[in-house]
C-alpha cells in the first residue's frame, strides 16, 4: 500500500509531460489528416456532380438532336491537328422531314468533294448543331476533374506538411536552446550554489 502511495507521490507510472512542440505536432498532424479527408470527400462530391451534369446533358442532346444526311456544297481539304484530322465548318444543304430544303454550315471531316453526302446533326426545329455529347463523355470529364483536384490537393498537402516540419524544427531548436541555457551551468559546474562551508 505504501509502495503504491509512494509511486503515486513521485509520479511513477505516469506519462512524462509532453513538450510544447510535441503538442503542436499532434495538433498540426490532426489538422493535415482532416484536410486529407476533406480532400477525398471533395473529390467524390465534385466528380459525382460533374458526371451527373454531363449525363443529363448527354440525354438531353440525344433526345433533341437527329442525324441527317446533307449534301456538301464546297470542297473540304484535310486539316491535321497533332496527327489527327480535324473537322472544319463547311456549307451544306439538307432536306427536313417536311420536305423543305435548308442551308447552313456543319462541321465536316475532310477531305471531301462538293456534292458528296456528309453526316450532320439538327435539332427538332431544324437548326444545325454539333454532334451530341457521348454518354461516355461524363466518365472522362469526371475522371479528369477528379485527377486535377487530387493532384492540386496533394501538392497543397505536401507543401503544408513541409512547412509544418520546418516550423516544428524551429520550435524544437528553440526549446533545446532554452533547456540548454538552463541545464548547461549545472552540467558544467559553473552554477553558483551559494557560499561553500569551510
Amino acid at each position: 500500500m505504501r509502495a503504491q502511495e509512494g509511486d503515486r507521490g513521485t509520479g511513477r507510472g505516469r506519462r512524462p509531460p509532453r513538450r510544447r512542440s510535441d503538442r503542436l505536432e499532434g495538433l498540426t498532424t490532426w489538422f493535415l489528416c482532416c484536410l486529407g479527408v476533406a480532400l477525398v470527400v471533395g473529390i467524390v462530391v465534385v466528380s459525382a456532380g460533374v458526371y451527373g451534369r454531363a449525363e443529363v446533358q448527354a440525354r438531353t442532346e440525344a433526345a433533341d438532336r437527329t442525324q441527317v444526311q446533307a449534301v456538301l456544297l464546297e470542297d473540304v481539304s484535310l486539316i491535321a491537328t497533332n496527327g489527327l484530322s480535324a473537322p472544319v465548318p463547311a456549307s451544306v444543304r439538307w432536306t427536313a422531314p417536311d420536305g423543305v430544303e435548308h442551308f447552313g454550315r456543319a462541321d465536316v471531316a475532310g477531305p471531301a468533294q462538293s456534292g458528296s453526302e456528309v453526316t450532320a446533326w439538327v435539332t427538332r426545329n431544324g437548326d444545325l448543331v454539333s454532334r451530341p455529347v457521348s454518354a461516355h463523355a461524363g466518365i472522362i470529364v469526371s475522371v479528369a476533374v477528379a485527377l486535377t483536384i487530387a493532384l492540386a490537393g496533394s501538392a497543397m498537402l505536401i507543401a503544408l506538411a513541409c512547412l509544418e516540419r520546418r516550423w516544428l524544427r524551429a520550435v524544437r531548436a528553440s526549446e533545446w536552446e532554452r533547456e540548454w541555457r538552463r541545464v548547461e551551468p549545472l552540467w558544467s559546474g559553473r552554477a553558483d550554489f551559494g557560499p561553500r562551508s569551510g
